[in-house]
């Protein structure tokens, strides 16, 4: 047999054909070198795994741009910063005659407007106050007036939404599930299209509590809630339940409720002083403790976007631990509080830095979860593709 003849028999015999095959049968088959197909079959799964990959990464990508309403989160907070611009008062860079009252607010002594600081210029304690109570409590009004429909959620926590319960906020128009259940959807009577007495909140009027938060849509009812959970925070974190004959319940139930002291002229006097001493309470404690003291949400929708307001005390030596604590002694001593006097090492506490950071989400629970199946489905064979 000539050696051309020879060599395909050679390799049909590598191929698992046996040595007694007929050499006519060898001759009329089409043999393939078996180099020629290993490379052909690498370069198939090659291309197979290399798309594979690609079609994860496009369609994780996709996910998150849907998960974190990446096109639309600038629009919403563009109602948010629209609502802010409407609040009323002047700039305090406009007049040189805002000056720093007793309650913590900025009033132009010519005018007799309100001040306000924006929170990019904050460089004091007292500035934070003026925020609270210019900004925050005037915002559930200003943001109806931008966005009708749009809902409002207020807390003190810098924790995902997931973490938190209706109990960790100061009010909310929304629905909160059980810890990890996240945002729910609006409740009926917060509506900003509702007409009419509020449900949500002539229950919680009726029996106010840090148990439960009321709607976001009437200041006095913000506020007397923000109070009680400064009480509630001095408490370690205790439920509160305001009675006539809690000091605190007292004065706001019975002032702000019924309507004697309305959202205008809550700050004069020696009720703003008091105002402003738990307000200072409640800031210190939280920018003692993670640096946030406020996360505000605002959601048309199934959108929503957040801001975390916090501040940073300039003087390192100030940052108290252990602040109630410390609030206790001083009251035990019939002093008022004063980290300069506590700590040795502060110099300056009134001095603080404004931080703010951004989140968005698009809290669509049903087509956020087939999304995720999807995706873990794709990286599924996309392992299985690369260690098989």
């Amino acid at each position: 047999m000539s050696e051309a003849k020879a060599r395909p028999l050679h390799l049909a015999q590598q191929l698992g054909l046996s040595k007694g095959a007929s050499s006519k049968w060898a001759e009329e088959t089409h043999m393939l070198p078996a180099r020629m197909v290993v490379r052909r079959v690498t370069h198939v799964e090659k291309n197979k795994g290399a798309w594979l990959a690609i079609t994860l990464f496009i369609f994780y990508t996709s996910y998150n741009v849907y998960r974190f309403d990446s096109s639309y989160a600038s629009s919403t907070l563009s109602i948010y910063e629209d609502a802010q611009s409407k609040l009323p008062g002047i700039a305090a860079t406009q007049s040189a005659y805002c000056q720093l009252q007793n309650d913590g607010t900025y009033i132009d002594s010519h005018t007799n407007d309100t001040c306000l600081v924006k929170y990019d210029d904050i460089i004091q304690l007292s500035d934070l106050q003026n925020f609270i109570h210019q900004s925050i409590l005037t915002l559930p009004s200003a943001i109806s007036g931008v966005c009708k429909h749009c809902g409002l959620a207020i807390t003190s926590s810098s924790r995902s939404f997931v973490e938190l319960s209706e109990a960790d906020f100061m009010c909310t128009d929304f629905e909160i599930g059980k810890s990890g259940e996240g945002l729910g959807p609006m409740k009926h009577s917060c509506d900003g299209g509702h007409v009419g007495p509020r449900s949500v909140d002539v229950a919680w009027e009726a029996d106010p509590t840090t148990a439960t938060a009321p709607c976001c849509k009437q200041p006095a009812l913000l506020m007397t809630s923000m109070l009680m959970l400064s009480l509630s925070q001095e408490r370690d974190g205790a439920v509160v339940v305001l009675s006539e004959e809690d000091d605190l319940g007292s004065l706001w139930i019975d002032g702000l409720v019924s309507g004697n002291i309305t959202i205008g002229n809550y700050a004069s006097g020696s009720i703003g002083v008091q105002f402003a001493d738990y307000i200072n309470r409640y800031i210190l404690f939280n920018i003692n403790g993670d640096e946030t003291f406020l996360q505000v949400v605002v959601a048309r929708g199934e959108r929503t976007v957040g801001i975390k307001y916090g501040a940073i005390l300039q003087d390192p030596g100030c940052r108290d631990e252990q602040f109630f604590q410390h609030v206790r002694e001083a009251r035990a001593q019939n002093l008022s509080y004063s980290a300069e006097r506590q700590l040795p090492a502060c110099y300056s506490e009134s001095l603080v830095l404004p931080t703010r950071s951004f989140w968005s989400y698009r809290w669509d629970t049903t087509t956020t979860m087939v999304l995720w199946v999807v995706f873990c489905v794709l990286l599924s064979l996309d392992c299985s593709h690369t260690l098989l």
